[in-house]
């Protein structure tokens, strides 16, 4: 075949990225007017006055290790403003990129091509303590210390991001209510339910009034009563009034 002669894994790597190059104008071409215009809005320089967030032109391509191909594109020029106060979310099927797209804003993973903002800030020029005071995250998986309680958790999340040491107690303490974990706040957290792991998850990512936080998939494990109190405070930390 092909790849057996000198100089065939070059061309079938061009083969491969023309592929890509054909596949990224088809979906630009079908994309609708809302999402052409904010693509133009973005691309074009528009105001980033006031946004939370701003992926520009992002591309996530997965290539397997060690091997000449270009890879399973993840996420294909995403361009994206998210505004202060809004409550956004990404919608689509499994595998349409959801999680990538808020792990490549996070610095989880690297982006291909592209870049990705905070508050008007190069995330690729922010240091990991710096996007731990600023950003609130629940990932998909619960990433909690089972060693220690939810109180321990929830003090040292919101000593990080500013809460006076003298306040810490009253505010944690208002936040385990908030959520519904009062009766469990002193457990340590690997012994805690799936759902109570979650509901602790939410609290991490609002505690100390972060300018943004990224919720994925955070009322999974949650009975329907859980959820409608999840959405309950998810609504009053957009608006103001969550911050114990």
């Amino acid at each position: 075949g092909g790849s057996c002669l000198p100089g065939g894994g070059l061309f079938r790597r061009r083969g491969e990225k023309e592929k890509e190059k054909a596949a990224r104008k088809e979906a630009i071409d079908l994309e609708d007017g809302d999402v052409r215009a904010e693509r133009e809005r973005v691309v074009g320089g528009g105001d980033a006055m006031g946004e939370a967030a701003r992926f520009h032109n992002l591309h996530k391509r997965f290539a397997p290790r060690g091997r000449e191909v270009v890879g399973k594109v993840a996420v294909r020029d995403l361009c994206l403003g998210i505004h202060e106060g809004e409550c956004f979310a990404l919608l689509g099927t499994n595998g349409a990129g959801k999680t990538t797209s808020l792990s490549v804003l996070l610095r989880r993973v690297g982006a291909t091509q592209g870049r990705v903002f905070i508050q008007g800030s190069d995330m690729s020029h922010r240091s990991a303590e710096q996007l731990l005071s600023s950003v609130g995250f629940c990932p998909q998986a619960n990433a909690l210390f089972d060693e220690l309680t939810g109180r321990e958790v929830l003090r040292f999340y919101a000593s990080v991001r500013g809460v006076p040491a003298k306040f810490l107690d009253d505010y944690v303490s208002s936040w385990s209510d908030r959520v519904g974990l009062a009766d469990h706040i002193d457990r340590p957290c690997g012994k805690y339910s799936g759902g109570n792991k979650r509901k602790l998850s939410l609290a991490v990512a609002f505690v100390g009034d972060p300018r943004l936080s990224v919720l994925d998939e955070p009322s999974a494990g949650l009975d329907p009563a859980a959820r409608r109190a999840m959405w309950r405070v998810i609504a009053e930390a957009r608006t103001g009034h969550g911050g114990g």
